[in-house]
């Protein structure tokens, strides 16, 4: 037996249709999001809905003199002949609408001024509100930033959710946003960074650095595919915008949503919840920075020491080599274990200086020498980050100290600084 197909009626048709719209919408875009929604119209449907619309809004004179008794589902919005139509008791405040609106309306209200805009002040005050009443306690205690427009409007608006241990302001740190395209049609969720901080601490690495640390947190969230989301790497722009670009850059993964094609807000709401599930797992785990205990020389005191751009090579290389050491240990073995424990710039062998200290007798340290961003470009999200034998030297605490307050030089032109009195007596004993 052939299952029945159950059909939404007409009338569950158009209110779906104003709840996709954000509750309110002219008679046209009404009828786009029917046709949408039903494949076989026949060539009356358009008056169908422009029907149920009247018979059940104490608006209409036809409801008034023919179907009081319906129920008074809508409203006409700007009054009879405008075509514009509401729906009655709607909760505006999801995030579907908030998402909705801002993408449809932002370049409209762009071209007006800043000052007593109601859009502006609209941005301000009902999408945090409406993010918090839609989110509940899977945002408690966040704040919800939204596009300031301060002196200018923002070429690219922007809903963020931040937590406090991490940033408050979408300068800095990293965070959930949604970021609109600047054509309005469509929206980015993605786990992205604040990149003017970055920018200002590094100039011209800021863009690799933005790249390294996503990198850093797709490796330790390695199971956002499982979400549903992705890479991503299109632009949120019309054209070339380096700033705007590494918003997306500096993104570890998201989604694109298509305002045609908005989700609903229950499928929004679990892709939010997803999201905050897994920013709260990279807080866990120590968020852009890579924790090791294999690493202890990264005392302020070897960077008080340095000044101008050797101190900002040594703190960018510094934040590399816990990645790459981190997620190379079984190489780091083997690389210890091939040159017997000993450090490749003084010869210092420490069972030769200090006797018996271990069963094992393996302690010496890593030290990653080439970063080579093109493995960066080229990972894949998940990926770890494949080096070899040449990426590192094998080196004494000592050395390892040294090294970093020469601001990182290769292996070679370090080994020149030891003395070779030093290495001499290292040998012979």
């Amino acid at each position: 037996m052939v299952p029945t197909l159950i059909m939404s009626t007409w009338l569950e048709d158009v209110q779906t249709a104003l709840k996709n719209l954000g509750g309110e919408a002219h008679l046209s875009k009404i009828f786009e999001e029917v046709k949408r929604a039903r494949k076989n119209l026949n060539p009356s449907w358009t008056r169908t809905v422009q029907k149920e619309l009247e018979r059940h809004s104490s608006d209409s004179s036809v409801w008034n003199s023919k179907y009081k008794g319906k129920e008074d589902l809508f409203y006409s919005a700007k009054g009879i002949g405008e075509g514009v139509w509401g729906l009655r008791n709607y909760n505006h405040r999801t995030i579907r609408n908030m998402l909705f609106k801002l993408a449809t309306e932002y370049n409209g209200a762009k071209k007006l001024g800043l000052k007593n805009n109601p859009f502006l002040k609209y941005i301000r005050k009902e999408i945090p509100k409406a993010f918090f009443e839609s989110a509940g306690s899977a945002i408690s205690g966040y704040k919800v930033g939204v596009v300031q427009g301060l002196g200018a409007w923002a070429k690219v608006p922007w809903i963020n959710l931040m937590d406090p241990r991490v940033t408050t302001t979408a300068n800095k740190g990293y965070y959930p946003v949604y970021l609109v395209h600047e054509n309005g049609k469509k929206i980015l969720f993605v786990l992205a960074q604040g990149t003017y901080s970055v920018s200002g601490q590094y100039k011209g690495k800021a863009k690799e650095m933005l790249k390294y640390r996503a990198i850093i947190l797709r490796n330790k969230l390695n199971n956002f595919s499982k979400y549903g989301f992705k890479q991503v790497s299109k632009k949120v722009t019309i054209g070339k915008d380096p700033l705007r670009d590494k918003w997306v850059e500096s993104g570890a993964f998201g989604k694109w949503y298509t305002l045609s094609n908005l989700p609903n807000e229950s499928e929004l709401l679990k892709d939010l919840k997803n999201m905050v599930k897994l920013y709260k797992l990279a807080i866990e785990k120590g968020g852009i920075i890579e924790s090791t205990h294999a690493i202890d020389f990264e005392d302020e005191e070897v960077e008080k020491s340095l000044k101008g751009i050797e101190k900002k090579v040594v703190r960018f290389h510094r934040e590399k080599e816990k990645t790459y050491i981190k997620t190379d240990p079984a190489l780091i073995k083997r690389l210890k274990k091939k040159y017997k424990y000993t450090c490749q710039a003084c010869n210092l062998k420490f069972d030769k200086i200090y006797g018996d200290y271990s069963d094992k007798k393996d302690y010496i340290e890593a030290h990653h020498l080439i970063p080579k961003s093109e493995i960066l470009r080229k990972m894949k999200p998940g990926d770890e980050l494949r080096r070899d034998e040449s990426d590192f030297a094998i080196l004494c605490a000592n050395c390892h100290r040294m090294i970093h307050k020469y601001a990182c030089p290769p292996l070679n032109e370090f080994k020149e600084k030891v003395i070779k009195q030093y290495k001499d007596f290292l040998k012979d004993k």
